[in-house]
């Protein structure tokens, strides 16, 4: 059985004595006249009730809602013309959606044939639909009534009706057209070009305002890139969802406002199709929860609630991976006078406008030939965009979104004054910093620029273009930027995207591009950078990705690329042909990657080599001699440390790799530090960009007992029982310098043991690669030691890598740990300690800590610990106020698991396990988890009093659960939004009451239990403000909420900002 109560009445009484409210006689509401109340499944209530409440705008497409509503399959087709709706028949026959609905085709499958009447077309504009129009027809040929009529089409297609814009002054500025303003105009010709884009299909989705807002965008592209043919393709889906949301107004298949729409383009952008193709085309039917209360929708949209768009995409789950990269935005938008001949200038000077009219039969539209017409002006519920006018024919030229198949290629004609067409205008602006084209002076973009073929030329040497972090976007073909017989010219914080090649230089010298600044080159088809009869340029702070070459080099020598990644390239990273000199320094690419076309060319690797010489304590050494010699013997840095330990960097040459294969290589390089009597040091170093730590110590080079700091000098064989290594003492740092100690694989073998006692206090192990011992680093103190630090070492093939008992203070980091018969570490008894940056990996559990408190384990991985069917990444058992921060569990039996104790479980990232995370404790607060492609459960909840809130969610089609109640009680779980379960978004099992769901949304239909005794308090929270007619806040504001029987959940006076504190309220 579900108790329902989720419908709240909120009653207002503002006592005499203090400023009565102000409730505006405007037939809209503005923000003043609302008392917000944040409820996802109530309303908004208003000061006071008023007839005509202004809403959202909405009017889909009706030839879909027609197909749709006779319960045939409609679906989109491509053309050259643009994107149109088909409808499919039962016997798989298909009929354009408008020559179906006007009965021009399937007539057997019409609204006609199935009520048993014939069916004609008529074609005297009498309809308010389409000029021509279907009719059934008796036997006798008596009409019987339009289709359009019949079926009420006009009224299903409509989700919502305005009065009023949303802003009523013109931001423009500008005044009435002059004596010589063209008696027509129309952007589909201008200078013999249709600066439009393709005419697109909206479907049964009430999106109109989506449409209108985007079309104008992309032709405001095409016009001030002054490119035609530029037609960008943004995404009107990521309008349509949860990605855009309004305070006031659905935005969403039950209607929108453009000019919001258009504002959120400003503010914050939209991607291109591609990154969320729009699917809603099959529309929802939108309803009212209460009277003059927003619109909700049924069923056929995945997502919906109050302000959760009703569409089948929402933002988290839908948009592309990348999206924050693929924004476009406007650089302005305003409302236009309802004055026509301003309307003409905005038209003419800023390119079409968004606007919105009476369409249908709520305003007794019907056509005057080919133009269209209303007998009531005084509304709207359809958002078009205005591209042109006629003077002589007294009419605007409209672009509508229902397909190219309908009227005029999409396109229609609107009478002067009718259709409220000219009451709710807004036009839009961009800057695309000046367009593409060639530059002879020092240039800043302001924009991002739209291309077909190359965008930029230089003209002139010594000048610099400044993208300022603008992209420079093309179509495949061409250059982003060309240069041709110049030198000295500068390129910096550019962003260049789908050339054949992204940077071009022929006959170029001494010029940078990306020095001091950054540079992007991605999607060319066929170089990253491509330098031809070139020398003396630098490539510095680059990345070029998903190119066919990252770079080549064509005769050219001595240039420089530094600091540069070259990432996904599809065939090679670098390409050189007839050139010599050149280097590649301190970057990150694919040597295998590396093409020359003759035998005579070569390149050079080089890295930098930063060195630091330190004592045992960690401190540096100054005025040690430190020397590198390469590996021909030539000594290529000699330096002394400074106070700190450091030599300056040193650059190093790798190898040469020549063009026939051959690689000529300078490393590994040897490096001596010395410093009077204390001992030398010396360490080959191979690998490149790495900094190197030399430590002077006392040399060990077998085992035994250590007294003091030790370094080892050789790798160690140890093939007793016992400890190869004992601390002697305290304050100990053994630094086993990268060289390994290899055990017997015996039952009682221990590679390092710790100090028992009071006396182990503050002792270092590090930089050990310790293998094949029961326990690998051991400590069973008798009496609790302090300030030991574990750090830098891998171990593996052990029985248990790390066995701790009695431990506090401690440094756990930067440990591999792989390949362990138990537990990876395992600790009994630890406090006030940080484990953190270890990796621990294909074992039983990865790390059991029993009765630990105050401790903090972050940034590490625990992954695949899968040897039983129990197998944890990380198990806290029995310990108390731990926090659990920005882990990594992958692909682990459980990811993590609390059982007793209390924890912070925080901005962890839970990915393949079965369980992704579990309490089965009293009291783990759980939030900002990342829960991805877990099989099981994302959080399984086994204990009580635990919180969970504000977790994401990615089942990636895997996860049965998102939440688990396993039988745990008093649980809450608040500001969830939970979607995409394989089974259920939150499953219940026996024993698991009183719990709470707050503030969180959900698939009600993916809500299931074990047992009848189950229950789960669906909540949302209140917050409830009180404001005068002028927006002022009224305090001392008597506020009651009632339940929808009547019972008084709540009574308060507001504070004097207006509001009443936050109440839970029961939804059910």
């Amino acid at each position: 059985m579900k108790l329902n109560k989720s419908k709240f009445i909120i009653t207002v009484l503002i006592l005499s004595i203090f400023i009565p409210a102000i409730v505006s006689a405007s037939s809209g509401p503005s923000l003043s006249d609302i008392l917000k109340y944040k409820n996802p499944s109530s309303f908004e209530s208003f000061l006071s009730a008023k007839k005509n409440v202004d809403s959202s705008i909405g009017m889909a497409n009706p030839a879909a809602i027609y197909c749709r509503e006779l319960g045939y399959e409609y679906k989109f087709v491509d053309s050259s013309k643009g994107k149109s709706g088909v409808c499919v028949f039962p016997d798989e026959t298909e009929c354009g959606q408008w020559q179906f609905l006007q009965g021009e085709c399937g007539q057997e499958w019409s609204y006609c044939a199935i009520n048993g009447y014939n069916i004609i077309t008529k074609t005297d504009g009498k309809n308010s639909i389409s000029k021509d129009y279907a009719v059934c027809v008796d036997k006798d040929d008596k009409e019987i009534g339009s289709v359009t009529e019949l079926i009420k089409l006009s009224e299903k297609a409509t989700v919502g009706k305005s009065y009023s814009p949303i802003q009523e002054s013109d931001e423009g500025g500008a005044g009435p057209l002059g004596p010589r303003a063209p008696s027509s105009f129309d952007w589909r010709d201008v200078s013999g070009h249709n600066w439009l884009t393709s005419v697109q299909d909206q479907g049964g989705c009430g999106s109109c305002w989506a449409f209108s807002a985007v079309g104008v965008t992309e032709a405001m592209y095409n016009i001030r890139s002054n490119n035609p043919n530029l037609d960008i393709n943004l995404s009107e889906q990521y309008l349509v969802t949860d990605c855009h949301t309004s305070l006031l107004y659905d935005q969403s298949c039950c209607g929108g406002r453009k000019e919001l729409a258009l504002m959120y383009i400003r503010d914050d952008g939209i991607p291109d199709e591609e990154c969320m193709k729009y699917v809603d085309d099959h529309g929802c039917t939108c309803t009212e929860d209460v009277p003059d209360g927003p619109k909700t929708c049924d069923s056929n949209c995945n997502y919906r609630g109050y302000k959760t768009p009703c569409s089948d995409k929402t933002c988290s789950i839908d948009r592309c991976l990348d999206w924050e990269s693929r924004l476009t935005t406007i650089d302005e938008t305003a409302y236009v006078s309802n004055n026509p001949d301003i309307i003409k200038q905005r038209l003419i000077e800023r390119g079409p406008l968004a606007a919105s009219m009476g369409y249908g039969d709520d305003f007794g539209g019907d056509w005057n030939g080919d133009i269209y017409e209303c007998t009531d002006d005084t509304g709207r519920n359809h958002d078009v965009v205005i591209v042109g006018y006629d003077d002589v024919g007294d009419y605007w030229i409209i672009r509508n979104s229902y397909g190219p198949d309908w009227e005029d290629n999409g396109y229609f004609k609107v009478g002067y004054g009718e259709c409220s067409i000219e009451s709710s205008v807004y036009y839009a602006d961009v800057e695309t910093g000046g367009g593409c084209g060639t530059i002879t002076e020092n240039t800043i973009l302001s924009g991002d620029l739209h291309s077909i073929g190359t965008c930029i030329t230089f003209g002139a040497d010594d000048i610099t273009l400044d993208c300022a972090n603008n992209r420079i976007i093309g179509n495949g073909d061409g250059y982003g930027i060309y240069a041709k017989d110049r030198s000295n010219i500068k390129v910096k914080n550019c962003r260049i995207e789908d050339f054949t090649a992204g940077i071009y230089l022929d006959n170029v010298h001494d010029s940078d591009f990306g020095v001091g600044s950054t540079l992007r080159i991605d999607d060319s088809i066929g170089y990253g950078i491509d330098l031809r009869r070139s020398s003396g340029n630098r490539v510095l702070n680059a990345i070029i990705s998903d190119c066919h070459t990252g770079i080549g080099f064509y005769i050219s020598d001595d240039n420089l690329i530094s600091s540069t990644d070259i990432l996904s390239s599809e065939y090679f990273d670098v390409s050189s042909s007839s050139d010599s000199d050149n280097i590649i320094k301190s970057s990150d690419f694919d040597k295998n990657k590396i093409v020359f076309a003759d035998s005579d060319s070569s390149l050079e690797l080089q890295w930098k080599l930063s060195v630091r010489v330190i004592d045992s304590n960690g401190q540096g050494v100054g005025q040690a001699d430190v020397t590198i010699t390469n590996k021909k013997g030539t000594q290529v840095c000699s330096d002394q440390t400074n106070p700190d330990g450091y030599i300056p960097s040193c650059l190093v040459t790798e190898y040469i790799h020549k063009g026939d294969g051959s690689k000529d290589y300078y490393t590994p390089h040897t490096i001596t530090a010395e410093k009077g009597g204390d001992y030398d040091d010396r360490v080959e170093y191979v690998e490149r960009d790495e900094s190197v730590v030399l430590v002077f110590g006392t040399p060990q080079s077998s085992c035994g007992n250590i007294y003091d700091d030790t370094i080892l000098q050789n790798d160690l064989y140890y093939s007793g029982s016992g400890a190869c290594i004992y601390f002697e003492g305290e304050g100990i740092t053994l630094n086993c310098n990268e060289f390994r100690i290899i055990g017997p694989d015996t039952e009682h073998a221990v590679a390092v043991e710790l100090s028992d006692g009071s006396i182990g206090n503050d002792n270092v192990i590090k930089n050990c690669k310790i293998e094949n011992f029961k326990f690998g680093i051991s400590s069973s103190n008798s009496n609790y030691i302090s300030g030991q630090k574990i750090i830098s070492n891998e171990i593996s093939n052990c029985k248990v890598p790390i066995t701790l008992r009695r431990v506090e203070d401690m440094d756990i980091s930067g440990n591999t740990i792989t390949n362990y018969g138990e537990n990876g570490a395992n600790i009994i008894g630890i406090s006030d300690s940080r484990i953190h940056h270890n990796t621990i990996s294909n074992g039983n559990h990865g790390m059991w800590v029993e009765n630990g408190n105050n401790n903090e384990f972050y940034e590490n991985e625990f992954s695949y610990n899968t040897a039983t069917d129990y197998s944890i990444g990380l198990y806290l058992f029995n310990c108390g106020y731990n926090d659990v921060l920005n882990n990594d569990f992958i692909g682990n039996k459980e990811g993590f698991a609390l059982n007793g104790g209390s924890a912070t479980v925080a901005g962890n990232l839970a990915k393949d396990n079965i369980y992704g995370l579990h309490s089965n404790n009293n009291g783990g607060e759980f939030y900002n988890n990342k829960l991805e492609g877990n099989t099981e459960a994302g959080i399984w909840l086994t204990g009580h009093n635990n919180e969970v809130y504000e977790n994401e969610y990615v089942p990636q089609g895997r996860t049965k659960y998102l939440i688990l109640l396993g039988g745990g009680h008093d649980n809450l779980i608040r500001n969830e939004i939970l979607s995409g379960s394989t089974v259920y978004d939150i499953y219940s099992q026996w024993g698991a009451f009183y719990n709470e769901l707050l503030d969180s949304t959900f698939n009600k239909a993916k809500f299931g239990y074990e047992d009848v005794n189950e229950e789960l308090a669906i909540e949302w929270s209140s917050d409830v403000r009180v404001v005068d007619g002028t927006g002022y806040p009224l305090g001392s504001a008597f506020v009651t909420i009632t339940d929808d029987k009547n019972n008084i959940v709540f009574q308060d006076y507001t504070e004097t900002n207006g509001y009443i504190p936050t109440q839970k309220l029961i939804e059910y």
